[in-house]
């Protein structure tokens, strides 16, 4: 009976703390969606900036990629569901040599 318990005094705990860490990591200003922004990033429902990689030696010499504003924060009140960065590698080539 103490061990059932026990484990009921921490489930509640466990339950109390984690509610808390989820009030602590609801959307901010800067990653709550923005609808009436001209820019995709802002009206995302996880927002994220775009980025262009640049590198004069590599073919392709510029890849575009995003980066989320707000890695593992809620995207939504309606549940838990968290903004996460997906990545995709692909084969580039460099070049050798001199540069003109």
């Amino acid at each position: 009976m103490v061990d059932a318990m026990r484990f009921g005094c921490f489930m509640v705990f466990s339950a109390v703390i984690s509610a808390l860490a989820v009030q602590a990591q609801r959307p901010t200003a800067d990653c709550q969606a923005q609808p009436q922004s001209q820019f995709i990033g802002d009206r995302s429902s996880c927002t994220f900036t775009r980025l262009v990689d640049r590198d004069p030696r590599r073919i392709p010499s510029e890849i575009p990629t995003v980066s989320c504003r707000c890695p593992d924060s809620l995207c939504s009140l309606l549940g838990d569901f968290r903004c996460r960065e997906v990545t995709e590698t692909f084969p580039v080539k460099y070049k050798r040599g001199r540069q003109p």
